[in-house]
Formats: structure tokens, C-alpha cells, sequence
């Protein structure tokens, strides 16, 4: 589902400046795998010790991990752990999974969580639903299982599609409500208008829902990555190479400011958890809901196109789905926030 073109034809407000001295983001990981999994606390066998014990017979989960731990997660990492080194993983897991030897159920168990991951992640992508934060371990591995279960790709859509429908009811639409409501972070003007949305999807006014949210989305970026500049530093070069780590194309000019996807990117460099979880988050909201293609229809016809529907040119984002996958968009940018503001919380602790 990934898409690299990124033409930036549509991008706006490119401001003038020149590069900045810039800060250290993060610090080494203790746990060298704790970072990839939002919700799953890594076993022990994982540490650096038992992992380089494994290292002749499990060499590219060692590698891979050394990676992890040697590293801050959004630096040299970027370019090294890619979608082929969780594919070992969710390789090695299923191989213990089928064996029956005790140097191999330790194992299994450390992975297990991973694998689960990898599948709800894999159902997340392929059905179109940024639903990545939304739901607990128990619902996640649910939706993991449709992966196997499930092998027309209609019928998988249409399935999660329902499930996530009838699960956002109005006691879920008041969390989120609360959630928004209680956040300092985000403008009086800004918040007005994302409850009104809300109220709005409880309503049945799905088309207004959509248009407010997507007119608030780029303002929501664009202010968070305010309140990001003034607590720490990021660099053009760091922008690119976390670009490189998402499969998205790079975008701007030396010695400009950088544009909105940037600036998402540059906010999605923090979370210090959920490695896998984010990369996923970022591609969708860079690759979709930000997208630059010309040729958009089948990408609109079940999503909503910030840049589309701005400009005029999607007019198809009236229906349930659309709204609903607005709120999780707009909701994917306010946890972000969260997620770096407690991730720079405990830098500075430490």
C-alpha cells in the first residue's frame, strides 16, 4: 500500500531558513526491543546477554537487535531495521511455534507478541484502517487473526470495516470527546471544532464531520511542530533519513523551512515506544490522508484525502467511513503529540 510519489504539487507554506545547530533527541535504550511493541512488555531472554548468546544460531535476530540497542531509534537505525528484519522475526516465530523443544518454547514466547503485531499491523494496512492505538491486546490479536482466516481481500475489508464500526459506538465517541477535551495541547479554537465534529459523527452529519476535521488537520501539525521547535532542535538531514526508514520520497529545497509532511515526520522521529506501531501510523497519514497523487480515486473512494478535499477535487468523503477514519487521523496526530511530549518528558529526567 505504500506510495512514494511525492511530488509536494500541493504544498504549502514553505518558509525561508537557515539550518540550526541541533539537539540530541534520545538517549541508548535499555531494553534493547522494548521500543518496537506500544503495549507488550518484552521477556528477558531478549536482553543484550541472551541475545548475543543466540547469535550463531539466530544471527539476524541478534543483528537486528544490536541495531536497536547500539543506536538512538530514529537515527542510524532508520536506514537498517526495515520490513525484512521483522519478517525474520515473524519467521523465527512461527518456527518455534511449531517446535517442541524447550531451547525453542523460550524463544516462541519472547517473539510471540511480535508475530501478533506484525499480523494486526499487516490487517491494519491492508484493509486501510489507522486503527493502530485504538484497540487492546486482546481486540488486536482478533484482527490479527483475520489475516489467515480471511483470504479475499473484499471480504477482509468489509469484515474489519464492520468490526470497526460497530465497536466506535457513543461511549467511544465520549472518550474520545474526553480525551480532546482534556488535552492542554491543543488550541481552544482547534478543540471547539473537533468536538463539534464529533458531535457531528454521533448526529449522522458525516460530511461535515470530514470537512472540519481535514480543514483542522494541517493547523494541528503545523502547531504541534511549534511547540516541538521550541523544546528541541531537528535536522533537515534527520527529516530525510527518517523519510528513508518510512518509505516515503523526500520533499523541499536546501535552506527551506520544512513542509507540513516534514514537519508530521518530525514529529513522529520522538515516540520513544512503538517503533512498529508509528512507522505504520506515519506511512498511512503520509502516504494517504497527506497524499500528492493526481490520480487519487481509488485511494479516496474509502478515505479522506486532507489535500482533496481542501482543494476541491475529493467530494465523495459524505459517508460513515469516512468520517470515522477522519476522528482516528486527527486522533493518530494528538497521540503523537502525547507520545513525544512524554518521550522528551524522560529524556530530560534522565
Amino acid at each position: 500500500m505504500t506510495n512514494t510519489d511525492d511530488t509536494e504539487n500541493e504544498e504549502e507554506d514553505r518558509e525561508e531558513g537557515g539550518d540550526e545547530e541541533k539537539t540530541p533527541l534520545f538517549v541508548p535504550m535499555q531494553n534493547p526491543l522494548a521500543n518496537l511493541l506500544p503495549k507488550v512488555e518484552i521477556p528477558k531472554i531478549l536482553s543484550d546477554t541472551a541475545l548475543a548468546n543466540m547469535n550463531s544460531a539466530m544471527p539476524a535476530v541478534a543483528r537486528a537487535a544490536s541495531l536497536v540497542s547500539a543506536v538512538s531509534p530514529m537515527q542510524e537505525t532508520l536506514a537498517k531495521i526495515q520490513i525484512p528484519a521483522l519478517q525474520t522475526m515473524k519467521t523465527l516465530s512461527e518456527i518455534a511455534a511449531k517446535a517442541n523443544v524447550e531451547s525453542l518454547r523460550k524463544l516462541q514466547d519472547a517473539l510471540g507478541p511480535i508475530q501478533k503485531s506484525i499480523a494486526f499491523l499487516e490487517c491494519c494496512d491492508k484493509t486501510e484502517w489507522p486503527i493502530y492505538f485504538l484497540v487492546d491486546s486482546e481486540t488486536e490479536e482478533k484482527y490479527a487473526s483475520l489475516i489467515d482466516e480471511i483470504e479475499d481481500a473484499d471480504t477482509l475489508v468489509a469484515t474489519v470495516s464492520e468490526m470497526v464500526i460497530s465497536s466506535f459506538d457513543e461511549k467511544e465517541v465520549s472518550h474520545f470527546e474526553n480525551r480532546w477535551q482534556h488535552d492542554p495541547s491543543i488550541t481552544p479554537g482547534q478543540k471547539e471544532l473537533m468536538i463539534t465534529a464529533l458531535h457531528r459523527y454521533k448526529s449522522g452529519d458525516y460530511l461535515c464531520c470530514t470537512a472540519v476535521l481535514m480543514c483542522l488537520f494541517e493547523g494541528l501539525i503545523e502547531h504541534y511542530y511549534q511547540t516541538l521547535e521550541a523544546l528541541v532542535q531537528v535536522s533537515r538531514d534527520e527529516i530525510q533519513e527518517t523519510k528513508q526508514w518510512l518509505g516515503v520520497g523526500s520533499s523541499g529545497k536546501a535552506g527551506t523551512r520544512p513542509a507540513v509532511k516534514d514537519k508530521f515526520v518530525a514529529l513522529i522521529m520522538l515516540p520513544d515506544r512503538g517503533l512498529f506501531y508509528w512507522k505504520a501510523a506515519g506511512q498511512y497519514i503520509l502516504n494517504t490522508t497527506l497524499t500528492n497523487r493526481e490520480s487519487f480515486r481509488d485511494l479516496g473512494e474509502t478515505n479522506p484525502l486532507r489535500n482533496k478535499i481542501c482543494h476541491g477535487k475529493q467530494t465523495n468523503y459524505g459517508t460513515q467511513i469516512h468520517a470515522l477514519k477522519a476522528i482516528l487521523c486527527v486522533d493518530l496526530v494528538v497521540r503523537l503529540n502525547q507520545a513525544g511530549i512524554e518521550s522528551l518528558r524522560v529524556v530530560q529526567e534522565q
